[in-house]
């Protein structure tokens, strides 16, 4: 059974038990539930006193029929578009849901996630206010495979940490958030979880795991990537690990830069030729040079230019490096090309 009770405000603004009283519909029916632009604040199902939290999520983890409430059996919710600034699992206990929309709202908070998490399948998150994923390390294994936070407030590698214990990841998408797109952040996630298929929206090919293991091998903060994933991996498995603690393994703090990802395999071509032209063009204007374009680059222009915009030279070693990266990536693409 579907039902959508959205598409106007809630007089009250919170989903809980007095409210869904009101409805005449059989929710204990209902498996999917669209509450979409109903300027909900926040969710309060089971409906419970301050001092009984502890006691209902314990019974809740002994059995899940222990806490029930009109909307229990649902297994799609939509709450998308509303107003909710925080989740706490002790008052957002649904059973049986398998995929939850929470995307375009206000959250910042989500504690006690193994009260929701326990059969999620799908969790959409995007545009909201999120910095970390803390709430994703809890005492169960969690079946999550489609993980979406675009959008957000994630600035650091340390604040995705948890991904490594989603051992059914196939697709994340963390763009759009503070956190630099780069090569280090596509290594962690690929190397955290290797069942991975989709990141960013692209598909993680056989040829673009290979150059991230490639680049990891070779590369001082590659090999910094790799000993911080064993860390995590390692700090997370600790028989007295406690749940929503705060991960003592930090982040190296510094990682070199390198080229987005790009939707196609000659992306990084086609991106290089494009920089190039625009390089070409700069110093003939400049009179630097009458030379034609002969070969690609993947540097980004800023390498070019200094603060104030002059030119300026590129250390030979971040050249050669960058060198090394462009070849391998132009015998990847001929090998990718059918002849």
């Amino acid at each position: 059974m579907r039902l959508d009770l959205g598409g106007q405000p809630w007089s009250v603004h919170v989903l809980r038990e007095s409210e869904l009283a009101r409805i005449e519909e059989p929710l204990e029916l209902c498996k999917q539930l669209k509450l979409s632009r109903a300027e909900l604040r926040a969710v309060q199902l089971p409906e419970l006193p301050q001092h009984s939290r502890v006691s209902a999520a314990r019974r809740y983890a002994e059995s899940s029929a222990a806490v029930k409430h009109r909307l229990h059996g649902l297994q799609q919710l939509n709450l998308s578009h509303n107003e909710i600034e925080e989740i706490d699992g002790d008052t957002f206990i649904f059973p049986s849901l398998e995929v939850l929309d929470l995307s375009h709202n206000r959250l910042h908070t989500i504690v006690n996630g193994g009260m929701f998490l326990g059969h999620l399948h799908t969790l959409k998150l995007q545009r909201n206010n999120l910095t970390n994923l803390r709430w994703l390390h809890c005492d169960m294994r969690l079946p999550l495979a489609v993980l979406d936070v675009e959008f957000n407030q994630i600035k650091a590698i340390s604040d995705i940490a948890e991904i490594v214990n989603l051992k059914n990841l196939e697709k994340f998408n963390v763009a759009s958030n503070p956190l630099d797109n780069d090569l280090s952040v596509e290594a962690f996630c690929m190397l955290g979880c290797p069942q991975l298929t989709h990141l960013n929206g692209q598909v993680v090919t056989d040829v673009a795991r290979s150059r991230a293991r490639q680049w990891c091998d070779e590369n001082a903060a590659g090999a910094a990537i790799i000993e911080y994933v064993h860390d995590l991996h390692a700090y997370y498995t600790q028989p007295s690990m406690q749940v929503e603690s705060v991960p003592a393994i930090a982040a190296p703090k510094h990682f070199p830069k390198s080229s987005p990802s790009v939707k196609d395999p000659l992306g990084y071509l086609q991106q290089s030729t494009v920089a190039l032209d625009y390089l070409m063009a700069a110093a003939r204007r400049r009179k630097h040079c009458q030379t034609k374009r002969r070969v690609n680059s993947t540097m980004a222009l800023a390498s070019f230019e200094d603060r104030h915009g002059e030119v300026k030279l590129m250390d030979w070693k971040q050249w050669s490096d960058e060198m090394r990266r462009i070849g391998r990536r132009v015998q990847e693409t001929r090998a990718s090309i059918p002849c």
